[in-house]
């Protein structure tokens, strides 16, 4: 199993979703990297939640992505790059490294502590380690990265948790994908709240799920300027943002 699984990391690619600021005509400065397969270019759910089950392949996992990141790096200095990581990742030392190794490129990558249901929060719930993970949050605020709270208001990012947090949080990321099927006016309260709270504590606010240009302008006429989503091109290559002009 543990063999089949450090070859299937070679069988991984890494995509490119823009994060656009639209005040600054949405030109492609920032990006989320997301896991891919390279077959079917979705992200490798069951090989993901077998990694964080084994220190050994992971650590495997986490050397292949960081040889991948300093790639993207050299090849794009002036990029910025936003890494996802699920709070379970905290627990490895393997993780910390990275954070260590990587700390020289600060500049350049985000941290991104992400908040998903099942099935990775069976394996950390930030409910019951709180103090733990306010811990974990400063000690990757001193290596000198920007830390994003993903998935704000769903899951176990409440209010609570963001406000003991918000010294060292420099985004704060809602995400409009769980509520497709809710009414919108219901939804734009809270958008409006978060966005206000933001503000207050001079934070960036992004607006993730934006997959159409009519939700794009109508967060951008509440104030919402950063956005990201299906509503611009997710890039295997970067090479491609020179080609089409580093703009929407």
């Amino acid at each position: 199993m543990e063999k089949n699984r450090i070859e299937e990391i070679e069988n991984l690619s890494l995509a490119f979703q823009p994060i656009v600021d639209l005040s600054s005509g949405a030109k492609y400065l920032e990006f989320e990297i997301l896991l891919r397969n390279k077959e079917d270019n979705s992200f490798p759910a069951e090989l993901f939640n077998d990694l964080i089950k084994d220190e050994h392949v992971y650590s495997e996992f986490i050397k292949w992505f960081k040889s991948e990141l300093i790639k993207q790096i050299n090849n794009h200095p002036n990029y910025r790059f936003s890494i996802n990581f699920f709070p379970v990742q905290l627990n490895f030392e393997s993780t910390w490294s990275f954070f260590k190794d990587m700390s020289s490129y600060s500049s350049n990558i985000i941290i991104e502590i992400t908040e998903h249901p099942e099935p990775f929060r069976d394996h950390f719930d930030i409910e019951d380690n709180q103090a733990e993970f306010v811990i974990n949050i400063e000690k990757i605020a001193g290596f000198g990265y920007d830390i994003s709270l993903d998935d704000i208001s769903c899951g176990q990012y409440s209010l609570e948790f963001v406000l003991k947090n918000i010294k060292n949080i420099r985004n704060l990321k809602f995400t409009l994908l769980p509520f497709r099927n809710h009414e919108f006016d219901d939804i734009a309260i809270f958008i409006v709240a978060w966005y206000n709270l933001a503000q207050r504590h001079n934070k960036r606010f992004i607006i993730e799920g934006i997959e159409d240009k009519e939700l794009s302008q109508s967060m951008l006429d509440i104030g919402l300027t950063y956005q990201q989503g299906y509503n611009w091109p997710m890039f295997r290559d970067l090479k491609q943002v020179e080609l089409c002009g580093n703009s929407q």
